[in-house]
């Protein structure tokens, strides 16, 4: 069994909820060799996707946390000081009012499928089903995250999904 401390530690430079992007920074903390590496790891694919990411000290992780971190001669920490999450439902609500403000339905349903009407004599291109019945549309927009790509299978579209 490895043992090694693994911690997330997030905290909030900003309470403030309305904004769409809230800047924290957090680290991760491993005191074995095999953990530490994992670190070093860590950053090279933190910096691989463009993420800014430091191995740090204990003594500069002790600064950075004290509450949550006592000082020692043997681990390390995984440093992002310029992390940031997105509030994703403030988001969401702008662009739908976006999407309305120039005419666009906006339903909440359970999507079983999209299909395309290529051979539809009407101007709609796509057949959706939901559980409130098909629908039929011109445009579609798909926000269903890590479901979108069941929900394109069927028009041949691979969209990659990052996390």
């Amino acid at each position: 069994m490895l043992a090694q401390v693994y911690l997330l530690f997030k905290v909030f430079f900003s309470a403030d909820d309305l904004r769409w992007i809230r800047s924290r920074w957090w680290f991760e903390i491993a005191s074995t060799e095999a953990g530490i590496a994992q670190l070093h790891h860590r950053r090279q694919l933190a910096h691989a996707a463009g993420l800014p990411a430091e191995v740090i000290s204990s003594e500069e992780a002790t600064k950075i946390a004290p509450c949550f971190h006592a000082q020692d001669s043997h681990s390390r920490a995984l440093f992002f000081g310029s992390d940031g999450t997105a509030n994703a439902p403030k988001i969401t609500q702008y662009y739908q009012a976006e999407a309305r403000a120039k005419g666009a339905m906006v339903l909440e349903a359970n999507v079983s499928s999209i299909d395309s009407n290529s051979a539809s004599s009407d101007s709609s291109k796509f057949s959706i089903t939901t559980d409130l019945g098909t629908l039929q549309a011109k445009t579609v927009v798909v926000a269903t995250g890590i479901w979108t790509q069941e929900l394109l299978k069927s028009l041949d579209i691979a969209l990659p999904i990052i996390p």
